[in-house]
């Protein structure tokens, strides 16, 4: 499948992305779903500047990017998706693209959130999203930096 990598950052692109996880991920594409980034031209020059040269980047709305794995992707190409949050990945999964499991990198403290690691905090919206993606059988797991460990995240949800 072409979709070597899914992960959950609301980050989006920065250096451990283009650093750590390119250098062990072997992508030549990166595709940024995100409704509010496909439609920001600074934020898309910032973000342009974060990614790796060598790496092909397209930034898109989440359905511009569903239609574009529908239509069907060459096996050469090795696409590294990224999303903002646990809503915009289960969009993935309803559109019936099969992606066994989901890296949730970052998912930062907001108001009325909850601790599902050290590192990721959900509001009830995300909660929500993630339990359902865990009831689709699709594994979530938490992994910052390819050097840490996985941690599966089927309890902490």
């Amino acid at each position: 499948m072409p979709i070597i990598h899914f992960r959950i950052d609301d980050r989006l692109i920065h250096g451990q992305v283009t650093v750590a996880w390119t250098k062990v991920v072997p992508t030549n594409h990166i595709i940024l779903a995100n409704d509010k980034v496909a439609s920001d031209a600074i934020q898309q020059s910032l973000l342009k500047l974060s990614a790796p040269p060598h790496i092909r980047l397209s930034m898109a709305t989440i359905d511009k990017a569903i239609n574009y794995i529908n239509r069907g992707i060459p096996d050469e190409e090795k696409i590294f998706l990224l999303v903002k949050s646990a809503p915009d990945a289960l969009k993935f999964i309803l559109s019936d693209i099969k992606i066994p499991s989901i890296n949730v990198g970052n998912m930062g403290y907001k108001k009325d959130s909850v601790a599902l690691t050290k590192r990721l905090y959900a509001d009830s919206e995300e909660l929500k999203a993630l339990k359902e993606l865990l009831d689709l059988d699709v594994r979530l797991y938490a992994q910052v930096m390819p050097t840490d460990k996985e941690c599966d995240l089927e309890t902490a949800v």
